[in-house]
């Protein structure tokens, strides 16, 4: 999983980045270029102080929080969704644990800069022994990295263009593409059905132009997937 963990970091987390640069040096300049550098902990404490004792704050800060998650998915999505990202549907391939871990890990690191002051804030609330609050916010932090993690998870699974190649196997009907990603069933009528692996009987993901052995109506196919750096012989 290491590979693609520092694959999809470069691609989803380092981009985030540096596409919105300026967005986060506005961010900085907010916080901490307005005042001056001596009293810079005070101001912030006072800040959040003013947060937790006022609920229309809270509320707007949460607001914002919730703003900023959808600006991190909303990219995540995107991105996956571009022509140029085709390959990335090769991950559905991923058992659907490893992917949730690994976009939900993803998700954070996007998210950090929120997260980071959020423990800030459930710190200065255990400290005024406003426990309740520090659990509301620690949950809301929770829900919005699980809600960010399923919101990908779906982008990768739910969306695919299979658009290289049509094939007949077996009574069924399937579309593939050779970016490596799983066939997808189709109707007599090219409407959509599921993904498949036929069976779980694929190591990884497939290929779009598998060879049909006449005899037999096997399909012979050479099984790529761009973690690995072997292809493997498949007969389906």
């Amino acid at each position: 999983m290491k590979p693609i963990t520092i694959f999809l970091v470069k691609v989803l987390v380092k981009q985030f980045y540096i596409i919105n640069a300026g967005f986060f040096l506005f961010l900085f300049f907010l916080f901490f270029g307005v005042v001056n550098g001596g009293t810079l902990i005070t101001y912030h404490q006072s800040l959040i102080l003013g947060m937790l004792g006022s609920p229309i704050f809270m509320a707007v800060v949460w607001a914002a929080w919730l703003l900023y998650n959808v600006k991190c998915f909303l990219f995540c999505t995107s991105t996956i969704k571009t022509a140029e990202s085709i390959y990335l549907f090769s991950l559905k391939a991923i058992s659907k644990v490893n992917q949730l871990l690994l976009y939900g890990f993803i998700c954070t690191l996007l998210y950090l800069p929120v997260l980071l002051y959020a423990v800030f804030v459930v710190y200065m609330a255990i400290k005024k022994s406003m426990l309740l609050t520090a659990l509301l916010v620690s949950v809301y932090q929770l829900l919005m990295i699980t809600i960010s993690t399923i919101v990908v998870y779906n982008a990768f699974n739910h969306n695919n263009i299979t658009n290289t190649n049509i094939i007949g196997h077996a009574g069924s009907t399937f579309a593939i593409v050779e970016a490596g990603g799983l066939p997808v069933e189709l109707t007599y009528d090219l409407e959509t059905l599921c993904m498949t692996n036929f069976g779980e009987t694929l190591p990884g993901s497939f290929t779009a132009h598998p060879k049909r052995d006449p005899h037999t109506g096997e399909l012979h196919a050479m099984v790529y997937y761009f973690e690995w750096d072997y292809v493997q012989y498949v007969v389906v």
